[in-house]
């Protein structure tokens, strides 16, 4: 990476993928990738806290843990037959039965461009999604696009491995078979792919 930082200036190429299991003793398995398009933004709050001891008259030590983590994914819409995997709904026959929610864990992939034009890759591995309250206005004189905001709860897995991983394209410290296509290709094909896997999407990715 730039010894200098860089502004982020666009989001794209968002992902998803149903958590099939979340074992204490190996590590979760996923259903297929499948990639989502509308993708405005998204909102990361860690909830964060610090605490003071004192002693002698001063701040002795201090202490920070990161709280309950909330992700909030900005889109233009969401289908009905991904709301129906997103949150455990009936779709049958073209009609979409709201009613309970019963959501799924799953893996959300994203990116960000930088102002040089490399990027950061981001997954979250345990997100759980919640219905969000909508609000929808008549037209009017002007147009006003209006889309839609999904919360998703940040979890962690069950094996102890962090769930959220963050990947720069320019990372100098990347092996040096990633190369930005290879990272591109491998990082949006495996809820679970790490730099050091290597190659494992192959060329027909």
């Amino acid at each position: 990476m730039p010894n200098v930082p860089l502004s982020r200036i666009g989001i794209s190429d968002l992902y998803y993928a149903m958590m099939l299991t979340d074992p204490v003793d190996a590590p979760p398995t996923y259903g297929p990738v499948k990639r989502l398009p509308g993708l405005q933004s998204a909102a990361v709050a860690r909830n964060a806290s610090t605490a003071n001891n004192y002693a002698d008259n001063k701040v002795y030590e201090a202490a920070s843990q990161l709280g309950d983590q909330t992700l909030t994914l900005g889109l233009i819409d969401v289908t009905p037959d991904v709301a129906a995997e997103w949150f455990g709904l009936e779709y049958k026959d073209g009609a979409l039965s709201v009613g309970e929610i019963n959501p799924g864990y799953m893996a959300i992939m994203y990116k960000y461009t930088y102002s040089n034009g490399t990027f950061r890759y981001i997954r979250h591995g345990k997100a759980k999604p919640t219905f969000s309250d909508e609000t929808t206005n008549t037209k009017g004189n002007t147009i006003t696009f209006q889309n839609g905001t999904y919360p998703f709860a940040l979890a962690s897995f069950s094996n102890g491995d962090n769930p959220e991983v963050w990947i720069h394209s320019d990372d100098e410290n990347l092996p040096e078979a990633i190369t930005p296509a290879v990272l591109e290709a491998n990082f949006f094909a495996d809820p679970l792919w790490l730099p050091g896997d290597g190659d494992a999407a192959g060329p027909e990715v």
